[in-house]
Protein backbone atom coordinates (compact mmCIF):
# COMPACT_ATOMS: atom_id res chain seq x y z
CA UNK A 1 0.00 0.00 0.00
CA UNK A 2 2.85 2.20 0.57
CA UNK A 3 4.20 1.79 -2.69
CA UNK A 4 0.61 3.03 -4.22
CA UNK A 5 0.65 5.65 -2.22
CA UNK A 6 4.08 6.78 -3.13
CA UNK A 7 3.27 6.36 -7.16
CA UNK A 8 0.17 8.26 -6.46
CA UNK A 9 2.08 11.08 -5.09
CA UNK A 10 4.86 10.75 -7.70
CA UNK A 11 2.00 11.21 -10.35
CA UNK A 12 0.53 13.81 -8.55
CA UNK A 13 3.37 15.49 -8.69
CA UNK A 14 3.51 15.04 -12.32
CA UNK A 15 0.49 16.38 -13.05
CA UNK A 16 1.19 19.60 -11.14
CA UNK A 17 4.69 20.20 -12.21
CA UNK A 18 3.48 21.45 -15.63
CA UNK A 19 0.87 23.78 -13.77
CA UNK A 20 3.63 25.07 -11.63
CA UNK A 21 6.07 25.50 -14.63
CA UNK A 22 2.87 27.33 -16.40
CA UNK A 23 2.17 29.31 -13.49
CA UNK A 24 6.10 30.12 -13.25
CA UNK A 25 6.08 31.53 -16.95
CA UNK A 26 3.10 33.24 -16.91
CA UNK A 27 4.38 34.69 -13.98
CA UNK A 28 7.54 35.58 -15.64
CA UNK A 29 5.84 36.90 -18.76
CA UNK A 30 3.75 39.20 -16.43
CA UNK A 31 6.68 40.78 -14.96
CA UNK A 32 8.70 41.52 -18.12
CA UNK A 33 5.63 43.42 -19.45
CA UNK A 34 5.64 45.12 -16.26
CA UNK A 35 9.29 45.98 -16.50
CA UNK A 36 8.39 46.81 -20.62
CA UNK A 37 5.63 49.30 -19.39
CA UNK A 38 7.47 51.21 -16.48
CA UNK A 39 10.39 51.51 -18.57
CA UNK A 40 8.37 53.07 -21.35
CA UNK A 41 6.59 55.55 -19.10
CA UNK A 42 10.21 56.16 -17.73
CA UNK A 43 11.24 56.85 -21.37
CA UNK A 44 7.78 59.12 -22.07
CA UNK A 45 8.15 60.76 -18.71
CA UNK A 46 11.99 61.54 -19.49
CA UNK A 47 10.92 62.26 -23.18
CA UNK A 48 8.41 64.87 -21.87
CA UNK A 49 10.75 66.22 -19.22
CA UNK A 50 13.55 67.33 -22.35
CA UNK A 51 10.75 68.89 -23.99
CA UNK A 52 8.66 70.97 -21.81
CA UNK A 53 12.77 72.12 -20.61
CA UNK A 54 13.30 73.66 -24.15
CA UNK A 55 10.05 75.05 -24.58
CA UNK A 56 10.64 76.73 -21.60
CA UNK A 57 14.00 77.94 -22.64
CA UNK A 58 12.46 79.40 -25.79
CA UNK A 59 9.28 80.94 -23.93
CA UNK A 60 12.13 82.63 -21.13
CA UNK A 61 14.14 83.79 -24.41
CA UNK A 62 11.01 85.50 -26.24
CA UNK A 63 9.84 87.23 -22.73
CA UNK A 64 12.76 88.92 -22.48
CA UNK A 65 13.10 89.55 -25.72
CA UNK A 66 9.56 90.92 -25.88
CA UNK A 67 10.67 92.60 -22.55
CA UNK A 68 13.17 94.53 -24.53
CA UNK A 69 11.31 95.61 -27.23
CA UNK A 70 8.46 97.26 -24.53
CA UNK A 71 11.16 98.58 -22.72
CA UNK A 72 12.68 99.98 -26.32
CA UNK A 73 8.99 100.85 -27.17
CA UNK A 74 7.94 102.72 -23.93
CA UNK A 75 11.30 105.36 -25.14
CA UNK A 76 10.78 106.11 -28.68
CA UNK A 77 13.29 109.00 -28.22
CA UNK A 78 16.39 106.61 -26.67
CA UNK A 79 15.14 104.00 -29.30
CA UNK A 80 15.67 106.56 -32.38
CA UNK A 81 18.86 107.81 -30.98
CA UNK A 82 20.30 103.46 -31.01
CA UNK A 83 18.91 103.00 -33.99
CA UNK A 84 21.29 106.15 -35.71
CA UNK A 85 23.91 105.33 -33.76
CA UNK A 86 23.79 101.54 -35.35
CA UNK A 87 23.25 102.88 -38.57
CA UNK A 88 26.33 104.89 -38.34
CA UNK A 89 28.60 102.94 -37.00
CA UNK A 90 27.55 99.95 -39.64
CA UNK A 91 28.04 102.70 -42.18
CA UNK A 92 31.20 103.36 -40.95
CA UNK A 93 32.20 99.84 -41.11
CA UNK A 94 31.95 99.56 -44.67
CA UNK A 95 33.34 103.36 -46.29
CA UNK A 96 35.41 106.24 -44.67
CA UNK A 97 32.48 108.50 -43.56
CA UNK A 98 33.41 112.32 -43.02
CA UNK A 99 34.36 112.92 -39.21
CA UNK A 100 33.07 115.44 -37.86
CA UNK A 101 29.96 115.82 -39.67
CA UNK A 102 26.53 114.02 -38.22
CA UNK A 103 24.65 112.92 -41.11
CA UNK A 104 21.24 113.38 -42.18
CA UNK A 105 19.75 110.07 -41.99
CA UNK A 106 16.78 109.18 -44.35
CA UNK A 107 14.39 106.22 -45.25
CA UNK A 108 13.59 105.48 -49.00
CA UNK A 109 9.94 104.76 -48.14
CA UNK A 110 8.26 104.98 -51.93
CA UNK A 111 11.44 104.54 -54.39
CA UNK A 112 8.45 104.44 -57.56
CA UNK A 113 8.62 108.55 -57.10
CA UNK A 114 12.41 108.74 -57.00
CA UNK A 115 13.20 106.31 -59.92
CA UNK A 116 13.76 110.03 -62.09
CA UNK A 117 16.88 110.58 -60.52
CA UNK A 118 19.46 108.40 -61.60
CA UNK A 119 21.28 108.31 -57.70
CA UNK A 120 18.25 106.23 -57.08
CA UNK A 121 17.97 103.79 -59.52
CA UNK A 122 19.15 101.06 -57.64
CA UNK A 123 18.10 102.07 -54.14
CA UNK A 124 14.96 100.05 -52.95
CA UNK A 125 12.16 100.63 -50.21
CA UNK A 126 14.01 100.51 -47.02
CA UNK A 127 17.06 101.24 -47.90
CA UNK A 128 18.90 104.54 -45.95
CA UNK A 129 20.55 107.68 -47.36
CA UNK A 130 22.88 109.24 -45.31
CA UNK A 131 23.66 113.34 -46.32
CA UNK A 132 26.76 114.59 -45.27
CA UNK A 133 26.09 118.41 -46.32
CA UNK A 134 29.47 119.82 -45.39
CA UNK A 135 31.62 116.67 -46.78
CA UNK A 136 29.72 117.04 -50.21
CA UNK A 137 28.53 113.22 -50.01
CA UNK A 138 25.38 111.29 -50.21
CA UNK A 139 25.15 107.23 -49.75
CA UNK A 140 22.10 104.74 -50.33
CA UNK A 141 23.18 101.61 -48.01
CA UNK A 142 20.70 98.44 -47.75
CA UNK A 143 21.01 97.18 -43.90
CA UNK A 144 19.29 94.12 -45.25
CA UNK A 145 22.84 93.81 -47.16
CA UNK A 146 24.76 95.05 -45.26
CA UNK A 147 25.99 96.87 -48.23
CA UNK A 148 26.15 100.67 -49.98
CA UNK A 149 24.53 100.89 -52.93
CA UNK A 150 25.71 104.26 -54.29
CA UNK A 151 27.66 106.97 -53.16
CA UNK A 152 27.21 110.31 -54.85
CA UNK A 153 28.88 113.55 -54.36
CA UNK A 154 26.34 116.59 -53.73
CA UNK A 155 25.75 120.47 -54.46
CA UNK A 156 25.34 122.72 -51.51
CA UNK A 157 22.50 124.61 -52.89
CA UNK A 158 20.53 120.77 -53.34
CA UNK A 159 20.92 120.49 -49.64
CA UNK A 160 18.35 123.13 -49.30
CA UNK A 161 16.37 123.17 -52.37
CA UNK A 162 15.63 119.75 -52.60
CA UNK A 163 12.10 118.59 -51.41
CA UNK A 164 11.15 115.34 -52.81
CA UNK A 165 8.61 112.72 -52.47
CA UNK A 166 9.64 109.06 -51.17
CA UNK A 167 12.33 109.43 -48.38
CA UNK A 168 11.50 109.87 -44.54
CA UNK A 169 13.63 111.98 -42.93
CA UNK A 170 14.95 110.00 -39.39
CA UNK A 171 17.78 112.27 -38.68
CA UNK A 172 16.18 115.84 -37.77
CA UNK A 173 14.02 114.94 -34.85
CA UNK A 174 15.72 112.29 -32.92
CA UNK A 175 12.82 111.48 -30.94
CA UNK A 176 11.18 109.83 -34.76
CA UNK A 177 12.10 106.03 -35.21
CA UNK A 178 13.92 106.22 -39.00
CA UNK A 179 11.11 104.22 -40.58
CA UNK A 180 8.09 106.01 -38.57
CA UNK A 181 8.62 109.55 -39.53
CA UNK A 182 6.80 112.16 -41.16
CA UNK A 183 8.80 115.32 -41.90
CA UNK A 184 10.30 114.65 -45.26
CA UNK A 185 13.39 115.60 -46.96
CA UNK A 186 15.69 115.85 -50.35
CA UNK A 187 17.32 113.23 -51.68
CA UNK A 188 20.62 114.40 -52.73
CA UNK A 189 20.87 115.06 -56.70
CA UNK A 190 24.24 113.86 -58.21
CA UNK A 191 26.33 116.15 -60.49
Amino acid sequence: MAAKNTKSKVVKTAKLQPLVEDVSVKSSKKVSYLYMVIILLLVALVGLGVFGYFKYRQLTKENSRLSSDNQRLSNPEESAKTEIARLKSDIAKLVEVPSGEEPTIATVTEIGKLKDNPFYAKAENGDKVFIYAMAKKAFIYRPRTNKIIEVAAINPQDETSLKQDGIKDSSNDPTKSPTSTNSETAPPSTE
